[in-house]
């Protein structure tokens, strides 16, 4: 090229120093000088010109690298970010009067210069104008979209058949000729869009849809129709199982309220459709049934056929649950008699004042045992009631576990009786004649036990088959009878004159097996058997799941609130039972007791704890002290002063406030039982010592999955088994703690629980 003429450089020099005043009003000769021109050329005249510009811009585009594509791309952009509204008006404006003077040639050339350029175009310029497109409606305000969606609904209101006819066949074979991959990425897209969608946005888009199928003519509806059964007509297996399977996931992830909107339109549909319309649509089914070939329609009927089964399956496992998990967790107010369902029977307490006492007849109301009902209505006291002291007492933790021949060992006198048993197939046992009491020598015997089996009056009598070579043998633990005996002579004044006199166990014969040191203890408790229950994760963790959690639809009100109350029977369990030996029915039993004691606690409850946020959530101060666990009356007791409080990480135990880690460690050293609160969730800890070995219990009536995480679908309540504190500590931290970020400002409290 040759060197620019003065003219030329004296130009450029002069624009160069201009001002943005002098620059403005340049440009604004300059368009009007243009417009004029524009205005007075021919067609051949704005042809010429148009393949002009176009070749010169094809010409500079081919020639320009990255950096002044970009550095253009760049200039055009923050041209438009710094624009005025009116600016932005009069260019919207300018591109909207060409486009709708351009004749059907223009805009044809137009539309395939786009398409050139878009099927042309690099998978990183794809990228960038998605992106650009994406940033651009992201960054949209609501007057913005509000006005672009108006444009795009005058545009669609506003086309011709022709035009429709065009823009749906585009429509049609730009998706036809789609590869997986770019029909994987619409999906994808559709599918983010549908889900990040708020609850107006939600609205609004079924809305328009309501609006649009409500507005279509019979045409439409019937092209609209005609291209949904070609297309279903059309889709392969892979295609139909696609779809299927994507109803089916978005069925089963609907919520309560979504499944009742759904069937709430379809039966507006129904109820609100004429005579032809209801008439046309059993037509369509009659004359799909009619036509369909006997592949067809054994296929159908097989589908139809596993689909039933597969709903009574559900129906049969629902029921079968609902019967399963149905307790008897209601005492009797008179007998005190625990009570299923159907054997309730609720009285008046008030109208019997004169047979029951005080304490009921303020009740107002009671539930009774259908014996009790009857004999009260009848004006008569039960001779169960409680009231005459008829109530066996609770056998003793060193008693409960006792054999009937360790028992015999223990028994000061030896009774005769004569047994009855009927040889048929509904066998049973019966006393026949005088219960006679031998006399005993009272100083040699009475006041020496346990006894010996000649002593105690054991006959035994073992059956001996040729094919067998052993026989069945009796257990007696010494260690346990040792236990039983000493709590007697403490606790029984019949037993206080008793010496104790093992050396009379070695004459035990060889068919009555002595455990004399079998079986390790640590402070009166004997060795767990581990249950067969759990499941295994690895050589520090084990896991038994429940089959729901406090979430379940079977609790109303009380529904995801009542993780305090569970926590608090949780604790109760662990001192009454061995967690070692739990089955999926006791994580079951647990819950259903813990929400029933959640709901008698609200109940009792006369405000809300200082400082509560949520009224329907239970402190630990709100507990009550009584619980009926197992058919046990149990006390509860809650030493909130021997607390811990503190943070996730941060330890300040100096101050008071150590970590989660240190603060079990801590607690644990002194007690065994406690709840743990963190984050409006509660769970029950338990630490169980046997000799120098500790194993620690969590008791978690979330949603939690195989492995104890968070599962909100499919989780169950859970208790978990550990046998190293880091490993208790992991877990409560993962499922407490929502947020790393945040642990160290989470706090949590440790109380002490305990029941007897």
């Amino acid at each position: 090229m040759g060197r620019p003429s003065k003219r030329a450089a004296h130009m450029r020099q002069h624009r160069l120093n201009e001002t943005n005043e002098e620059r403005e009003k340049r440009l604004s000769q300059k368009r009007k000088s243009t417009s004029i021109d524009i205005s007075k050329e021919t067609c051949e005249e704005r042809k010429n010109r148009l393949s002009i510009m176009r070749a010169y811009m094809k010409k500079v585009l081919y020639r320009e690298n990255i950096e002044k594509r970009t550095l253009r791309l760049g200039l055009i952009h923050d041209r438009l970010s710094n624009e005025t509204e009116e600016q932005r008006a009069h260019r919207l404006g300018v591109i909207h009067n060409r486009l709708l003077n351009e004749t059907q040639e223009q805009r044809a050339h137009r539309l395939g210069m786009i398409h050139v350029r878009l099927s042309n175009e690099t998978q990183e310029q794809r990228a960038h104008r998605l992106s650009m497109i994406h940033d651009r409606l992201s960054n949209e305000t609501e007057e913005q979209r509000a006005h672009r969606l108006g444009v795009i609904h005058d545009r669609l209101s506003n086309e011709t058949e022709e035009q429709r006819a065009h823009r749906l066949g585009v429509i049609h074979d730009r998706l036809s000729n789609e590869t997986e991959e770019q029909r994987a990425h619409r999906h994808g897209v559709i599918h983010d869009r549908l889900s990040n969608e708020t609850e107006e946005q939600r609205a609004h888009h079924l809305g328009v849809i309501h609006d649009r199928l409500s507005n279509e003519t019979e045409e439409q509806r019937a092209h609209r129709l005609g291209v949904i059964h070609d297309r279903l007509s059309n889709e392969t297996e892979a295609q139909r199982a696609h779809r299927l399977g994507v109803i089916h996931d978005r069925l089963s992830n609907e919520t309560e309220e979504q499944r009742a909107h759904r069937l709430g339109v379809i039966h507006d549909r129904l109820s609100n459709e004429t005579e032809e319309q209801r008439a046309h649509r059993l037509g369509l089914i009659r004359d799909r049934l009619s036509n369909e070939t006997p592949e067809t329609r054994s296929d159908r009927l097989s589908r139809m056929q596993q689909a039933d089964q597969a709903c009574r399956d559900i129906t049969n496992e629902q029921s079968f649950e609902a019967a399963i998990n149905i307790f008897a967790d209601v005492p009797c107010a008179v007998c005190k008699r625990s009570l299923y369902p159907q054997q309730r029977s609720n009285l008046r307490a008030n109208m019997y004042s004169i047979l029951l006492p005080e304490e009921l007849v303020a009740l107002g109301t009671i539930t009774t045992c259908s014996r009790c009902s009857n004999n009260i209505r009848k004006r008569k006291i039960p001779t169960t009631a409680y009231w005459n002291k008829m109530m066996p007492a609770e056998v003793p933790p060193e008693s409960v576990n006792l054999t009937s021949v360790e028992e015999r060992f223990l028994s000061r006198i030896v009774p005769f009786l004569k047994i009855v048993k009927l040889n048929n197939r509904f066998s049973q046992n019966w006393c026949k004649g005088q219960v006679i009491l031998f006399a005993k020598d009272v100083v040699e015997i009475g006041e020496q036990l346990p006894l010996t089996p000649n002593q105690a009056g054991l006959v035994l009598v073992v059956e001996s088959l040729e094919n067998l070579s052993c026989s069945k043998e009796f257990v007696v633990d010494m260690q346990r009878l040792n236990r039983a005996l000493t709590w007697l002579i403490s606790n029984n004044h019949l037993y206080s004159d008793v010496q104790v006199h093992f050396e009379t166990t070695l004459n035990i014969p060889h068919i009555l097996q002595i455990a004399e040191n079998s079986i390790p203890e640590q402070d009166g408790v004997a060795s767990e058997t581990l249950s067969q229950h759990y499941i295994t994760l690895n050589d520090n963790k084990a896991i038994l799941r429940g089959s729901f959690n406090q979430g379940d639809l079977r609790f109303n009100l009380s529904r995801g609130k009542q993780c305090t109350g569970i926590a608090a029977v949780a604790c109760a369990a662990f001192s009454v039972l061995d967690p070692n030996k739990w089955a999926k029915s006791d994580i079951d039993y647990i819950v259903i007791i813990g929400d029933k004691y959640y709901n008698d606690c609200i109940a009792a409850r006369d405000n809300p704890a200082p400082g509560e946020v949520n009224s329907e959530y239970l402190a630990v101060s709100d507990l009550s002290p009584r619980l009926i666990y197992n058919r046990q009356n149990l006390v509860i007791t809650v030493l909130e002063e021997t607390n811990h409080n503190g943070h996730i990480d941060n330890d300040n135990t100096s101050d008071g406030f150590p970590n989660l880690k240190n603060a079990l460690l801590s607690f644990f050293r002194e007690h065994s039982n406690g709840i743990l609160t963190a984050n409006a969730i509660s769970i029950a800890v338990h630490c169980r010592t046997l000799g120098d070995n500790q194993t620690y219990f969590l008791f978690d009536s979330h949603a939690r999955g195989p492995k104890g995480a968070s599962a909100p679908i499919n989780g169950t309540a859970c208790c978990m088994r550990f046998s190293e504190l880091d490993d208790l500590h992991a877990i409560l931290r993962r499922n407490l703690f929502v947020s790393p970020k945040k642990c160290q400002k989470e706090t949590f409290e440790i109380i002490l629980m305990y029941s007897r």
